[in-house]
């Protein structure tokens, strides 16, 4: 108990920010790496089609990244649909 407790105090768990700086990233992290269905449905819009590259966000605002319509439709082997209004 003593070696928790001592864990808790230096990762600041019982802190605010070490609850935001260790646990939330923790918990993406296993998010991620969870081996998700494969049943999964995957839509994109089709009227991404107009731009030659979109800017996807990896769930921060600090990880968005620059990819084709063509490589986001591979990569994710999503369906073209309408979706937009």
């Amino acid at each position: 108990m003593k070696n928790l407790n001592l864990f808790i105090e230096l990762t600041r768990l019982n802190k605010s920010i070490g609850y935001m700086l260790l646990f939330w990233p923790c918990l993406w992290g296993l998010t991620i790496a969870y081996n998700f269905n494969n049943d999964l449905n995957i839509y994109i819009d089709k009227s991404l089609q107009r731009f030659k590259y979109v800017f996807a966000a990896a769930g921060h605002p600090n990880s968005i990244f620059k990819i084709s319509f063509t490589d986001l439709q591979k990569i994710t082997n999503g369906a073209i649909e309408d979706i937009s209004e």
